[in-house]
């Protein structure tokens, strides 16, 4: 989900996350995913001015290399 600030103004884009116990049991698995949302949405912040970010990934999500790459396309997406 993503909204833009009112009054149209290009702001800095801000990122919100939900990962529960369901996605990832452990805390460390959890904690992974969340670097990995953190690290593709700073790639893509730049190109997000003003936008509002929250992610929620599905349950049993793998945070590796593909998951990166796949928000970055979703930022991407979002950007236009």
């Amino acid at each position: 989900m993503a909204r833009r600030e009112p009054g149209g103004e290009a702001g800095i884009a801000r990122l919100g996350m939900l990962v529960s116990k369901r996605e990832a049991r452990s805390a460390v698995a959890r904690n992974r995913i969340k670097r990995r949302i953190r690290e593709a949405f700073r790639l893509e912040q730049a190109h997000l001015a003003g936008l509002d970010v929250l992610v929620r990934p599905p349950q049993g999500v793998r945070a590796g290399p593909q998951m990166v790459l796949k928000l970055r396309r979703l930022f991407a997406s979002l950007a236009r």
